[in-house]
């Protein structure tokens, strides 16, 4: 029989309504640890809101004690600090403003973010899920067309697909002498690395890796072979590049050397992607350690909530392992990109001293550990 890879409408539609008849509610946490840090210092609270709600080139551009403005949604800015960046990036993209599924996604991150109560539905991480296969096919049929659009959500998507499957090309190979053509040679990509260092590669690709870069003599190289194509792990990578690409446009929380999204340009005036300025990072470099250690710890443990909820009894079950391996990737890597986010905001505003709060004879440590990993 055959199947088209993604899920139709009615079989979407039944799997909602499955997880829907299995309470598929998590509760991440009761509250927002960093959040609760600040919010006991009226200047301070302000001031991590403000950085909340921005991406990191927004905050620049304005004063980082600005008073933060009513969100986008209509909700208090303390209900969900980060959405307003996240809706400004879908704001700025087509591709998402048209998806029938954006409103889904939004009010998933709005959960997610919010500070009193954490919580992740599986009903949509189901539909996100399909989301990002559909918006990443779409780039794959239409890739000329989809690289004119200019918003950084599209470019950050294109750059990250490409580099995930190899962003081959071909070059012609000079002969020993110098004075003609030898062969054809093929160049890959490391794969799409986030901005930590990361790399994540299609396991379908085999790549010859220069050792030599001298053009005159013969070049050495090592072949990788391509591991077998496991459907589990394409789906879950597919899942990570999508949400990657939208957080990474939302909040542009500084990159490092390696990271594919410095190769982006975006917008007429060819704006790039923020690195970890060695010489003036906006943070310490033991902190953006800690944002990356915290940012990853919540992953992994949302990752194992949700996917443990996504294979239970009455869910999805077994048979439908490559759908839960996306899922649970979905659940992860949005609560890895909050909980960098938030963390990066925090040690921008309290510069990674300890804090003395407004309640005389209270006092509480700069370091804390995101609400999604406690």
């Amino acid at each position: 029989m055959h199947c088209s890879a993604p899920l139709s409408r009615a079989a979407l539609a039944t799997l909602i309504f499955l997880a829907g008849c299995a309470s598929p509610i998590l509760q991440l946490s009761e509250q927002s640890g960093l959040y609760e840090k600040v919010k006991g210092n009226a200047e301070l609270a302000k001031q991590f809101l403000s950085c909340s709600r921005q991406g990191y080139q927004d905050q620049a551009a304005e004063s980082p004690s600005a008073t933060p403005s009513v969100a986008i949604s209509g909700q208090a800015p303390s209900a969900a600090p980060a959405l307003p960046a996240v809706e400004a990036a879908v704001a700025d993209s087509p591709q998402l403003k048209a998806d029938e599924d954006i409103r889904v996604l939004l009010d998933l991150i709005r959960d997610m973010n919010d500070p009193t109560e954490r919580k992740v539905d599986i009903g949509r991480l189901i539909r996100i899920a399909e989301m990002g296969k559909r918006l990443l096919a779409r780039f794959r049929i239409d890739e000329d067309r989809l690289a004119q659009d200019t918003s950084l959500f599209a470019q950050l998507l294109l750059a990250y697909n490409k580099a995930y499957f190899g962003d081959i090309q071909f070059r012609a190979q000079p002969n020993q002498a110098g004075s003609g053509i030898q062969g054809v040679f093929k160049v890959v990509s490391a794969g799409f690395v986030d901005r930590n260092g990361n790399a994540f590669a299609f396991p379908g690709l085999s790549s010859e890796i220069t050792v030599s870069i001298d053009p005159v003599k013969q070049e050495p190289t090592v072949r990788f072979h391509a591991s077998s194509v496991d459907s589990r792990r394409v789906a879950s990578d597919l899942v990570r590049i999508f949400l990657e690409a939208l957080m990474d446009a939302a909040f542009r929380v500084p990159a490092t050397q390696e990271a594919t999204a410095l190769k982006v340009k975006w917008s007429r005036d060819e704006r790039s992607y923020p690195r970890i300025d060695p010489d003036h990072p906006p943070i310490s470099y033991d902190q953006f350690a800690r944002v990356a250690r915290d940012a990853m710890l919540a992953e992994a443990v949302v990752t194992s909530a949700v996917g443990k909820a996504a294979r239970g009894a009455g869910v999805f079950g077994t048979n439908n392992e490559t759908l839960a391996a996306a899922v649970e990737t979905a659940g992860g890597i949005l609560a890895k990109k909050l909980a960098e986010h938030e963390a990066f905001c925090y040690f921008r505003v309290t510069k990674g001293k300890p804090l003395v709060m407004d309640h005389p004879g209270t006092r509480t440590e700069a370091l804390a550990v995101p609400a999604a990993v406690r």
